[in-house]
């Protein structure tokens, strides 16, 4: 009789430490995340403006229309006709995320090259995109590049409170 009272403690013991770590990665899947960070594209030298409508992210903004978000865009998007912040909704997101959902291929992605705050970064396309982090992207000649000119926190911030799109 003990062995079985001791049994039943134990696996309901079990049963309630399985329960906690389920709810907390549910918990975690389900947090919500929305972030910004500023880049800066220069290709052969020039900076690339990314404000165009093409670049955009678009949702319906009625909250009773029915529409299915689609994982990978909202990773990493842009808004508002806005071409220096990142809008990221989803954790991990990477630099390449952006570009593969905003359409934009660089010709030899190999050699891109990456800075922040005028350190060189490896890889920069595969590097996870960081709240309020700014970057330079540059595929091409590098010279007459301001490698200090970055997007500003004050500019992140401000695009944040006055995002048109539904508050994203």
């Amino acid at each position: 009789m003990k062995k079985i009272l001791i049994l039943m403690i134990l696996i309901l013991l079990i049963a309630l430490i399985g329960g906690v770590f389920w709810y907390q990665n549910i918990k975690k899947e389900n947090q919500e995340v929305h972030y910004h960070a500023g880049f800066i594209v220069y290709l052969d030298g020039k900076k690339h403006d990314f404000s165009a409508l093409k670049y955009m992210h678009i949702e319906p903004c009625n909250e009773e229309e029915n529409h299915q978000e689609d994982d990978q865009e909202e990773k990493a998007h842009l808004h508002d006709q806005i071409g220096d912040v990142v809008h990221v909704h989803r954790q991990g997101a990477l630099w390449k995320d952006l570009f593969q959902n905003i359409n934009f291929k660089f010709k030899d992605p190999a050699s891109v090259n990456g800075y922040i705050n005028g350190k060189e970064e490896k890889n920069i396309l595969s590097k996870e995109i960081v709240p309020y982090e700014s970057v330079i992207i540059i595929e091409g000649d590098i010279k007459n590049i301001d490698l200090n000119k970055y997007v500003s926190k004050s500019h992140m911030q401000e695009v944040e409170e006055k995002s048109e799109s539904c508050g994203s």
